[in-house]
């Protein structure tokens, strides 16, 4: 693309940025609502946790599929220019907001988290908790089998059910 057609798809590349950042996040929450229609759970009637597992799994089915918009979205987290990192963060601030405030605030009326902590502390933590997994399981995506994958963040979320500790 020639510099001239660039600037006058984009303002510059923090918009080419946003605009990527806004095509994956799109693409990906498509992907997700239709694979919940396509398993046909009732998430309703499910726990805050086993929620999570669904969601997780079509997340992770989307970024083996769509392995090109998972790299680049890595390397955007990673981003440590500041407006973007900014916008980063505001995103992922509003996508956990929409996805997870009013599952946390069910969870916890339903007694399945804990209410002795601030919603902030519950939310900022499943935030961190969900964005390090890719950190931590995800650095080599392509030699990872679906079944361990999920296997694997399965493992993920009932630790964060279940923590380390005696009950």
């Amino acid at each position: 693309m020639s510099k001239g057609a660039f600037y006058y798809h984009f303002k510059n590349k923090e918009d080419l940025y946003f605009s990527i950042l806004e095509e994956v996040h799109d693409a990906e929450h498509e992907f997700i609502e239709e694979h919940i229609k396509e398993i046909g759970e009732n998430i309703t009637e499910k726990n805050f946790f086993e929620i999570l597992k669904i969601y997780g799994e079509a997340g992770l089915e989307f970024s083996i599929r769509h392995p090109k918009y998972y790299h680049l979205v890595q390397r955007l987290l990673k981003e440590n220019e500041k407006i973007i990192r900014n916008f980063i963060d505001k995103k992922l601030n509003e996508h956990m907001e929409g996805l997870f405030e009013k599952l946390i605030l069910e969870a916890i009326q339903r007694g399945e988290l804990r209410n002795d902590f601030y919603l902030e502390f519950i939310k900022k933590l499943i935030k961190n908790l969900f964005q390090n997994f890719s950190f931590i399981f995800l650095q080599d995506i392509d030699e990872f089998d679906f079944d361990k994958l999920i296997k694997t963040y399965d493992d993920y979320i009932d630790f964060i059910e279940n923590g380390l500790g005696k009950k």
